[in-house]
């Protein structure tokens, strides 16, 4: 195909311009052709090289690479070769033949990661790329053996691109209409459930969070001991290897066979009984493996108790927490990448965390010191290119087996696929209630007919559900009944509502105009946080309620007593308009959509109770306890003292309003309607 293509990629930098390409017959650019150039315009890639520098394309001021000799460190060989200039074709024809409008680094990183995976599935089956996307049969095994939800929607559009180029361009055509169109199918259904990622039960979230913790806490036990351990075994090719590898590598090395202490020797017994429990060979591919599972459960706790995606968590650089104390109280500040906005000006994305959250970068950031360390780097030295070296980073760069030879840090890849053990650690089985109390969240829902809600069976963890859950229960709602998970979460919820909620002085600094971030979509789930709380709490409520509010339902219910005149649909709307509210208090609830006029000092509610307020929900469970909690406060007061006489006051209209409800029943031990 002959003409004149201009490349067609974002440009950070518009005095950085990719070459124009002119096509011969044979369309397929020559190796000696610049796909990249640096900000003096000299070259930095040719198309026949197997890696391809875009740094001065990307937004960040760190590297971005292009790794097309997907097999890694091995050596090459004929197919090998032969589909790694097919990857180089099809990447080069995303930039120079693709219409439309320019793509943007990023996305051509997710379409270099298809690519990637499709390589190594044809060097599997041993077959080319083009059979890989112009034979439905291989297409179809590629998608269900080694694609994942989101990677079959980006393989979805880069078909389409495909389709849209010549085949003689290529050097292959893509599959027909009828098969994209089934594979554009898939992904529907996959966009479709991102918005119906279910939050975890309350129970299954808080066993998945105190099994976190103690993993976490395991780590520490040991964590010295094992990155000394890494340190020694990085430092010398030969440390801690069987006597037969020590020879061996010595002869490769052309130096002295001296003896070196063999695995079992060089770890600590608190080393061997961690590895050996984590299910791994006592051996430095099991040092390393473990390692690398510690770095996915810090990952998981930091997304726990921040709200951050998957990828925002991977990408976080070198020094990214803060601790800092305001009038007494210790605060925990993320910091992600610095990107260019606001005019080109640096800016970083901050999320708030809590105490366990902290802990878990700073424990990676511990194990970062160790892999910076091999290689003479000082992260904290060099703050104006932070990007460059993320907190995360690859334990390929321990260099257990040889060092890597890549030209910046990386970081380590995420997913749950290689680590079957903690998936299981950390998933509870379903029970009847758990299914119970996804049916109280989504009646509509057939919570029963999905396989992935089989009681008895482990519940099916992902990540997106941690950001979904933190965002319904990290709130002041009420929602979150299991003590447990209330203590979990209590710090992250009164952090979060100081940072994040609307009017709040920080919020625009850490949510800004960012649509993705986990503020936002925290402020937005509030109202439904508080919308289920008030139809579990006050609708569907089996205690006693008194108090404004409570007799304004009661007088609204149908015969039954239970179904309210308004459906559920409509009580959520009005939720999700601000018509209604609901604020947990210590005695119950509050639906008071504006400012209260009572006094705020008086925590127990006792103005609202005396003055019997419209917006009290009052439960008398609750209300009992707090009598009896005051009964024994006073016990320890003067009882000529100001304060008791005042404290005694307050309990007398606890007492006062629990006697009224008493005669309104009938009889004093009933509770209920």
């Amino acid at each position: 195909m002959t003409g004149i293509y201009e490349a067609r990629i974002k440009n950070v930098s518009q005095e950085i311009e990719l070459d124009i390409f002119y096509a011969s017959e044979n369309s397929a650019p020559k190796d000696d052709f610049v796909v990249s150039r640096d900000a003096s315009g000299s070259p930095l890639s040719h198309f026949g090289d197997y890696v391809w520098d875009f740094s001065a394309y990307s937004q960040n001021t760190g590297k971005f690479f292009f790794y097309f000799n997907y097999w890694g460190s091995e050596d090459p060989n004929p197919l090998r070769i032969s589909i790694c200039r097919e990857i180089r074709i099809a990447f080069f024809g995303l930039i120079w033949w693709r219409s439309g409008s320019p793509l943007a680094i990023r996305t051509l990183a997710n379409y270099y990661i298809v690519l990637q995976r499709a390589a190594a599935y044809a060097e599997s089956k041993n077959i080319g790329l083009k059979d890989v996307f112009g034979d439905h049969i291989y297409l179809r095994d590629f998608i269900d053996s080694r694609c994942s939800q989101w990677l079959t929607e980006t393989l979805g559009s880069l078909l389409e691109i495909f389709a849209m180029m010549h085949p003689l361009q290529l050097g292959f055509g893509v599959v027909d209409k009828k098969v994209r169109k089934s594979v554009k199918a898939r992904c529907k259904l996959y966009r479709a459930s991102l918005n119906q990622h279910p939050p975890m039960p309350t129970r299954i979230y808080g066993y998945l969070i105190q099994s976190l913790n103690n993993l976490l806490s395991q780590w520490l036990c040991v964590s010295n001991e094992m990155l000394e351990l890494a340190r020694k075994c990085s430092s010398d090719p030969r440390f801690a290897r069987t006597r037969d590898q020590q020879t061996f590598i010595s002869r490769k090395l052309g130096i002295s066979d001296e003896r070196m202490p063999e695995f079992q020797d060089a770890a600590s017994n608190s080393c061997m009984e961690y590895i050996v429990a984590r299910g791994r060979a006592a051996n430095v591919i099991g040092l390393s493996s473990v390692i690398s599972e510690f770095q996915k459960i810090a990952q998981l706790i930091v997304q726990t108790f921040t709200g951050m995606r998957e990828d925002e968590v991977r990408c976080l650089p070198y020094g990214c927490c803060e601790k800092y104390t305001i009038a007494g109280r210790v605060h925990y500040i993320v910091n992600g990448p610095t990107t260019k906005l606001n005019g080109g000006l640096p800016k970083r994305v901050k999320w708030v965390t809590n105490e366990q959250g902290y802990k878990a970068l700073q424990a990676v950031q511990a194990l970062a010191d160790v892999i910076y360390g091999i290689y003479k780097v000082n992260p904290n030295l060099t703050q104006g290119n932070s990007n460059c070296y993320p907190l995360f980073v690859s334990t390929a760069f321990l260099g257990f087996t040889s060092k890597s030879r890549a030209k910046y840090f990386t970081p380590a890849s995420s997913g749950l696929i290689l680590f079957d053990k903690l998936q299981g650690e950390i998933a509870a089985n379903i029970e009847e209630e758990d299914v119970r109390e996804l049916e109280n969240i989504d009646p509509h829902r057939a919570w029963r007919s999905e396989v992935n809600f089989t009681v008895n069976e482990p519940w099916k963890f992902t990540t997106h559900q941690l950001r979904r859950s933190l965002a319904l229960y990290a709130q002041r709602s009420g929602l979150v009944s299991l003590p447990t998970l209330r203590r979990q979460l209590q710090h992250i919820t009164e952090a979060m509502s100081q940072y994040y909620s609307k009017g709040s002085a920080y919020a625009k600094d850490f949510i800004g105009s960012d649509p993705r971030h986990f503020g936002f979509e925290w402020q937005s789930t509030k109202y439904e946080s508080e919308g289920l709380s008030y139809i579990f709490n006050v609708l569907q409520s089996s205690e006693g309620l008194v108090g404004g509010h409570a007799n304004w339902v009661r007088h609204r219910l149908k015969g039954d007593g239970r179904v309210i005149l308004r459906d559920r649909v409509d009580t959520m709307r009005r939720f999700s308009k601000g018509e209604m509210a609901f604020r947990e208090t210590l005695i119950g609830g509050c639906t008071n959509t504006g400012v209260c006029e009572k006094v705020g000092l008086r925590w127990m509610d006792v103005d609202c109770l005396r003055d019997n307020c419209k917006n009290l929900v009052c439960n008398t469970v609750k209300l009992q306890r707090v009598i009896l909690a005051q009964e024994k406060m006073l016990e320890g007061l003067d009882k000529d003292s100001v304060e008791y006489r005042t404290e005694l006051q307050d309990l007398e209209v606890l007492i006062s309003a629990m006697e009224k409800f008493n005669l309104s029943v009938g009889k004093k031990d009933d509770l209920s309607y």
